[in-house]
C-alpha cells in the first residue's frame, strides 16, 4: 500500500466510534458558538485593517509608504501568532492556549482603540494580531476534534461562515461610524467590532474543554474519558460503558513529543507532498483573497466617489453570503468531497480573475469581482477542513498552522505588491490575480487525497 494512504485508510479509533456514538448535538454547537466568535472577529479585522488603511491615511496624514508598512505590520502580526499556535497547541493543549490568547486578545483590543499616535497604534494591533493569529488555528482544531466524522466538516465551515458574518458585521458599523471613509468614529468601530470576541473570552473560561484526542495523546485517559462524558451529557446520551473506557487507554500514542520531531514528521515521507501543495493552496487563496479585500476599495475610490465605497461594499458583500453555505452542501457529496471542490472553486475563482483584467462596464465589473470574491471564500472555507483533517492529532495544530502561515505571509506581501501594481494602472492588481489563479488551479487540480471521513486519530510512521 502506498505511503500516503495509511493516512487514509486506517480503521476508527475508539474516539470517533465514542462520538459517533454519542452524536451531534448541544456541545459541539457551545463550542462553535465560542470559539466562532474569533472567527467572526477576526473576519471583521481583516475588514478593519482595510478601512483603518484610508481613514488613518486622513486622520493622522500619513503618505502611502506609511499605509503600505501599516497594512505588512498588521497582518505580519497574524503570521506570528500563526506559527507560535502549532507548537504551543500541541505542547500546553488547545484550552490553556485558547484560554491565554483570548485573554490577551481583551486586553490589546481594548488598549488599541485608545492609541494616541500612528506606531502606538500599530505596534498595539501587531500585538493583537499575534493572539488573533494564534486563536483561529487553535479554534479550528477544537472544533474538528469534538465534532463526529459526519459533522465536523459542517462544524469547521459553520466557524467560516462566521468568520463572513465578521466582515458583514464591520461594513455595517463603518456605514454608520465612519461614513464617506471619514476619522469621525473610529476608535468606536475598533471597539464594537470586536464585542462578541469581547463575551466569548469570559465563556472561554467556564465552558470550553480540553480536546479528548489531545488529552488521549498525553495518556491523560482519565480525563479523556470525563471531557467525553461531559460531551454525553450534554447531547442527552447515554455515559460510555466499562468498554468504552478502555478501548481509550488502548488508543496508539505518537511517540512526537518535540517540535522539531514534529516538523520532521510533517516533512516526512507520509506528509511530504500534500504539505508542500498546501502551503502553496493556502499562500495562493491568501494572495487571491487577502489581496482583493485589501485593493478593492482603492480600485472603487479610483472609479466612485468616497460616499459610494462604504454602501458598494455592503452590497458586495450581501451577494457574497452564500459563500458560507455552498460549501456545506458539496463537501460531504459523494461526488465532490473536499478535494473536488477545492479543484472546482479554484477553476471557477481563476476564470472569474480573468474577466476582471478585461476591459467592461463599471456595474458589469463590480459582478465579476464580487464573484471572484465569492469563489474565494468558498475555497477559503473548504481547505480549512481538508488541512486539519489531514494531520494526525499530535501534528494536526502544528500542520495547520504552518499551512495557516502561508495565507499569511501573502497578506503581509500583498499591500507592496498590489499598491505599486494599482499605482501604474488600477486594473494590474487583477492581471497579477490571473496569474496566481491560474497556477492555483494547477496545484489543486494535482492533489491526490481527499480527507473525507478520515481518521483523526491515525499513528503514520514517518519514511526516510
Amino acid at each position: 500500500m502506498d505511503i500516503e494512504e495509511v493516512i487514509f485508510k486506517t480503521p476508527k479509533s475508539s474516539i470517533d466510534h465514542v462520538l459517533g456514538r454519542i452524536g451531534f448535538g448541544k456541545y459541539q454547537i457551545l463550542v462553535l458558538c465560542i470559539v466562532g466568535s474569533f472567527l467572526l472577529t477576526d473576519g471583521g479585522e481583516l475588514l478593519v485593517i482595510t478601512l483603518m488603511a484610508s481613514v488613518l491615511q486622513r486622520e493622522w496624514g500619513l503618505s502611502d509608504t506609511d499605509v503600505e508598512v501599516m497594512g505588512s505590520l498588521l497582518f505580519c502580526g497574524g503570521m506570528i501568532g500563526t506559527l507560535l499556535a502549532g507548537p504551543l497547541g500541541d505542547h500546553f493543549g488547545r484550552k490553556i492556549s485558547l484560554r491565554v490568547g483570548v485573554t490577551c486578545f481583551t486586553a490589546l483590543s481594548l488598549s488599541s482603540a485608545f492609541m494616541p499616535n500612528f506606531w502606538s497604534f500599530v505596534a498595539a494591533r501587531m500585538c493583537l494580531g499575534i493572539c488573533l493569529g494564534g486563536i483561529v488555528p487553535i479554534a479550528t482544531t477544537l472544533l474538528i476534534e469534538t465534532g463526529t466524522e459526519t459533522s465536523r466538516g459542517l462544524t469547521a465551515l459553520s466557524g467560516q461562515l462566521l468568520y463572513q458574518v465578521g466582515v458583514a458585521y464591520v461594513v455595517v458599523l463603518a456605514v454608520f461610524l465612519i461614513p464617506d471613509l471619514k476619522p469621525v468614529h473610529w476608535r468606536e468601530l475598533l471597539l464594537i467590532s470586536s464585542i462578541p470576541a469581547y463575551i466569548s473570552s469570559i465563556m472561554v473560561w467556564f465552558f470550553i474543554d480540553e480536546s479528548p484526542r489531545f488529552l488521549s495523546l498525553k495518556l491523560r485517559n482519565k480525563e479523556a474519558v470525563d471531557v467525553l462524558n461531559r460531551v454525553a451529557r450534554v447531547n442527552k446520551s447515554h455515559l460510555l460503558g466499562p468498554e468504552e473506557e478502555e478501548s481509550i487507554s488502548h488508543i496508539e500514542q505518537s511517540p512526537e513529543t518535540h517540535f522539531s520531531d514534529r516538523i520532521k514528521k510533517i516533512f516526512s515521507g507520509a506528509y511530504l507532498r500534500v504539505t508542500i501543495q498546501c502551503f502553496f493552496l493556502w499562500w495562493s487563496v491568501g494572495f487571491l483573497y487577502f489581496g482583493v479585500v485589501f485593493i478593492l476599495p482603492r480600485t472603487l475610490q479610483s472609479e466612485a466617489s468616497d460616499s459610494e465605497v462604504l454602501p458598494q461594499l455592503a452590497i458586495m458583500n450581501c451577494i457574497e453570503a452564500p459563500a458560507g453555505i455552498l460549501p456545506m452542501f458539496i463537501i460531504e457529496h459523494k461526488s465532490f468531497g473536499r478535494k473536488n471542490s477545492i479543484i472546482l472553486t479554484s477553476l471557477f475563482q481563476f476564470i472569474t480573475a480573468i474577466i476582471c483584467s478585461l476591459p467592461m462596464d463599471e456595474a458589469l465589473w463590480a459582478v465579476f469581482v464580487t464573484l471572484f470574491q465569492f469563489w474565494g471564500m468558498v475555497i477559503g472555507d473548504i481547505i480549512c477542513p481538508y488541512t486539519s483533517e489531514l494531520y494526525e492529532t499530535s501534528i494536526r495544530t502544528t500542520g495547520y498552522s504552518l499551512c495557516f502561515t502561508f495565507t499569511k505571509l501573502a497578506a503581509v506581501s500583498s499591500p507592496f505588491i498590489l499598491l505599486r501594481l494599482h499605482e501604474s494602472n488600477p486594473m494590474y492588481p487583477y492581471y497579477a490575480f490571473s496569474v496566481v489563479g491560474a497556477l492555483s488551479f494547477i496545484n489543486c487540480a494535482l492533489l491526490q487525497k481527499d480527507s473525507k471521513g478520515k481518521v483523526l486519530d491515525t499513528i503514520v510512521v514517518a519514511v526516510n
